[in-house]
């Protein structure tokens, strides 16, 4: 189960990798509180930096 679990978390970690390459220019435009709240909604962390 243990194995799993990091499989898993290593597979969303790549994804939120990869969202945030696609989406850096994007978020470029975003106000702050824009920018955060799309953090927070990626990854769960809105101080997270793009």
């Amino acid at each position: 189960m243990e194995e799993t679990f990091k499989m898993a978390l290593t597979h969303w970690k790549s994804v939120i990798a990869e969202a945030k390459k696609k989406l850096a220019h994007t978020l470029k435009h975003f106000n702050d509180q824009d920018r955060h709240y799309a953090c927070w909604l990626l990854c769960g962390r809105p101080n997270a930096q793009y």
